[in-house]
């Protein structure tokens, strides 16, 4: 990285990435779980036969990312949580399908993230659980959160919110993202 592309970061209030779209609300209406088989089809085709290898080769040969002690996820049984850093915009996305492999990790994400213009809609097939809007919809969320960890698979949660690129600290975080585990028993 050279010193102008550093990105310096004054307070926790700073944003790295503003979203110009047009949003929708999360509401009663928003489908989080999908049951059609097509629709399945294409999100599980799409992410580990397309995206998966391509992540999987990318961070291997061209990152050198290493994780350690994978083996200990693999050992849990039934759903689980993940709590990490938001540090890559993209690594963030493709890290939990590689190191929950053969699970299928949901990403708990901002709304603004499913209505980007063609990424949003893989990223929502892919297993983004958009925050909720209304109360009517945090029901459907919590379910969906359910749902998910009766499949056996991980929920991931970056409570730090923002993305702060290669940022290796310890941000300040809301700890109500620490009541699902709590509330689940996960």
């Amino acid at each position: 990285m050279k010193y102008k592309d550093k990105i310096y970061y004054t307070t926790e209030q700073d944003k790295l990435f503003h979203f110009n779209i047009d949003r929708k609300k999360i509401d009663k209406d928003y489908k989080y779980i999908h049951k059609n088989i097509f629709y399945r089809f294409f999100s599980w085709f799409t992410y580990r036969i397309l995206a998966t290898p391509i992540a999987f080769v990318w961070f291997k040969f061209f990152r050198r990312t290493k994780y350690v002690n994978k083996k200990l996820l693999k050992q849990v049984k039934g759903g689980y949580f993940i709590y990490s850093n938001h540090v890559e915009q993209y690594s963030d996305v493709f890290s939990p399908a590689l190191i929950t492999f053969p699970k299928n990790p949901h990403i708990i994400v901002n709304a603004d993230n499913i209505y980007v213009p063609f990424w949003g809609k893989l990223t929502r097939m892919w297993g983004a659980l958009p925050l909720p809007d209304t109360i009517d919809a945090t029901k459907n969320f919590i379910k969906a959160i359910e749902h998910t960890l009766n499949d056996g698979n991980p929920v991931v949660i970056y409570p730090e919110a923002d993305l702060w690129q290669y940022y290796t600290k310890i941000r300040e975080f809301d700890d109500r993202s620490f009541r699902y585990p709590v509330n689940m028993n996960k």
